[in-house]
């Protein structure tokens, strides 16, 4: 668990079942910084090193980026230092695996004074990083069917009627099609549950569950 200096008391934890096949390493918390976090600090980004099964490192990045209500420019700068870290362990590592999860905070559309997109111009350009729900309803492999009962997003805002991704999942192209470990993309699944029939009563959630399952391969 990170120990955020956001003044609200909120941070990101990892949890895991600890076993022979997933041993745990070490961690790391790595902090927003400049002019405008000293203001309004932010959370941590959480990184954890698992080693799996005596064999190759898995990397665990768990985010809460700043929320939508803040400048575009702040979650640049988180993308910039999540890219820059994975980038700096990928050259040290090239067989490490990466997953990068959690609420992210960020939209298709930018703000009017915005031009840089904190995943199209930066963490996902030029990287070995994919997003794996668009890696999902890419796959030719999975039937539209199973697409289908997919919910639209993972945060619908009730005001404007817009579904949103606000909570990803990204791992590196390698757990794709690795001989170690490998997504299942036929087993993501987005947990969302509509309790509630008065719109109203459903409030602006997010931050919903998200299901990846990660296959060690037999060698």
């Amino acid at each position: 668990m990170t120990n955020s200096p956001d003044k609200r008391g909120i941070d990101v934890a990892l949890l895991w079942n600890p076993s022979k096949d997933l041993i745990f390493k070490t961690f790391l918390e790595h902090e927003l910084k400049g002019d405008y976090f000293k203001k309004k600090p932010s959370r941590n980004i959480l990184e954890v090193e698992f080693q799996v099964a005596n064999s190759e490192s898995l990397y665990v990045f768990v985010n809460h980026w700043p929320s939508l209500g803040n400048p575009d420019n702040t979650r640049v700068q988180a993308a910039t230092l999540l890219k820059s870290r994975i980038e700096k362990l990928q050259k040290a590592n090239s067989k490490a695996g990466f997953i990068a999860m959690g609420d992210f905070n960020t939209i298709p559309k930018l703000k009017k004074k915005s031009k840089i997109h904190p995943f199209r111009d930066i963490f996902l350009k030029d990287s070995i990083m994919v997003d794996l729900r668009e890696s999902y309803l890419l796959s030719e492999s999975i039937p539209k069917s199973l697409k289908m009962k997919q919910p639209p997003g993972t945060y619908y805002y009730k005001r404007g009627k817009v579904w949103n991704q606000l909570d990803r999942v990204f791992v590196s192209k390698n757990l794709l099609s690795g001989n170690n470990l490998k997504i299942d993309l036929t087993l993501l699944k987005f947990m969302l549950h509509h309790s509630q029939e008065n719109l109203r009563q459903r409030g602006i959630r997010d931050n919903w569950l998200l299901i990846v399952s990660i296959i060690r391969q037999k060698q």
